[in-house]
């Protein structure tokens, strides 16, 4: 099949990992690509890495920024794409050979708007294993919101976040129609956390048909340099205009589910919160005092979405050990101790 998937890379400082993601593109069974590369102000090597595969290979294209941030710089890339489909990589990350192949197969088999397979993490080593492929087809939007969008974590109420989804999926391991995404105008979030899952459930709100696999099909490096661990002053003012925004897109694109968007969005506003103090704990600056540190926590433990389920029950949900401990002294207000010991003991 000759249908050009357009692949967007935004990339900032990945130096150790860019050449094994690129290399796992140009490994695919299915060679009709174009990448779209946008170096987001990388300060390391990233830069010259993007630019060494794009004079080797003319499928490659880079764009250098300023830093603007991951959202900003895939939609400078969406601008560029020209390809049929479309799917989204991150640069640490990495491809099974198949993937496009397999992922494009799917969707035209099945008359599909897009394709969404199993992403799964790995550190250092990939560890495959054996695994039964299941594919199933979810036409119509009531089967769409209920079997794809609903089967994802995000949002699940609190009491099933532990509950295992059918299929994996995620924002980037999915193969997607170009012309969908820019008929719909669908494009990324001014935030650093959740604006891909955005994209996704705005997609799939658009929909008629969407085909899942459990295969796995993206590899998802668990880098402690990326943003998912890195300290955020301003988590919690984030994950308010994170609620907004998915709030807002279902009221609009699907009010009749709302009510149970709404539990599920208040669940994930509750684990962001918690995420909160534990960045804050754990992720900040050497050098940032305890009083800081405990004026933080004491904002998200009084914001009032957040107090309100900030309970002894919803914090039994947190794994045993000293930072349950740590969350059931900050919910009595025994804050600014309990940030003095914690930073003892990390001396």
């Amino acid at each position: 099949m000759d249908k050009l998937i357009s692949v967007i890379i935004p990339v900032f400082n990945v130096e150790a990992y860019a050449a094994e993601c690129f290399d796992s593109i140009l490994s695919q069974e299915h060679q009709c690509f174009e990448v779209i590369i946008v170096d987001d102000g990388s300060t390391d090597g990233s830069g010259a890495i993007c630019d060494a595969y794009a004079a080797r290979d003319s499928r490659f294209h880079v764009i250098h920024t300023e830093n603007r941030g991951v959202g900003q710089a895939r939609n400078l890339a969406m601008e560029q794409m020209s390809g049929e489909y479309c799917f989204f990589l991150d640069p640490d990350d990495v491809l099974e050979p198949f993937t496009f192949s397999y992922l494009l197969q799917l969707l035209e088999d099945n008359h599909a708007d897009i394709a969404l397979g199993v992403s799964k993490n790995f550190r250092d080593a990939i560890q495959r294993e054996d695994t039964e492929k299941k594919e199933y087809v979810h036409r119509g939007k009531k089967e769409i919101i209920e079997g794809v969008i609903f089967d994802k974590n995000d949002l699940k109420p609190l009491e099933r976040k532990t509950e295992k989804s059918v299929v994996n999926w995620e924002f980037f391991s999915s193969l997607y129609k170009t012309s969908l995404l820019q008929e719909k105008q669908i494009r990324f979030l001014p935030i650093s956390y959740g604006e891909d899952t955005y994209v996704a459930f705005y997609y799939l709100l658009e929909s008629e048909t969407a085909v899942t696999t459990s295969l796995p099909v993206y590899w998802h490096r668990r880098n402690p340099t990326s943003t998912t661990f890195r300290y955020h002053p301003d988590y919690l003012d984030e994950t308010k205009e994170y609620y907004r925004y998915y709030y807002e897109l279902f009221e609009q694109k699907a009010p009749e589910y709302l009510e149970q968007a709404r539990i599920g969005l208040d669940a994930q506003y509750y684990r962001r919160c918690v995420s909160a103090i534990e960045r804050e704990l754990f992720l900040s600056p050497p050098d940032r005092g305890t009083k800081e540190m405990s004026e933080t926590i004491r904002t998200v433990r009084n914001d009032p979405k957040f107090s309100k389920m900030f309970t002894a029950e919803n914090i039994r949900r947190t794994p045993k050990g000293r930072f349950r401990t740590m969350l059931n002294l900050f919910r009595l207000g025994i804050i600014r101790p309990t940030v003095r010991l914690f930073a003892r003991s990390k001396r």
